[in-house]
């Protein structure tokens, strides 16, 4: 999540962290802005994964791609990520 910096503990505790997918910044940004706010809102408002999974959006410094990690909080949360509907889209 935006300025939430708990995953990179979890890291640095040996947690994986989870490549979510690349994006170049050509796509339109208003687009994939407003899916990964409703990914998020789906993730915040689901009781199972609320508060377990850590988000960070990175933006290559000489480049037009970005980098979307997460990092689970546990190992049950790619599990119970996977049976969501709204993961697979």
């Amino acid at each position: 999540m935006p300025g939430d910096h708990r995953h990179e503990a979890a890291a640095h505790r040996g947690q994986p962290v989870f490549d979510l997918g690349r994006h170049r910044a050509e796509i339109l940004a208003r687009d994939w802005h407003k899916d990964i706010a409703e990914f998020i809102a789906a993730l915040d408002t689901d009781p199972d994964l609320k508060g377990r999974i850590g988000y960070r959006c990175f933006k290559m410094r000489d480049g037009a791609d970005y980098y979307h990690l997460a990092s689970p909080k546990d190992d049950q949360v790619p599990k119970t990520l996977q049976t969501r509907d709204f993961f697979s889209r």
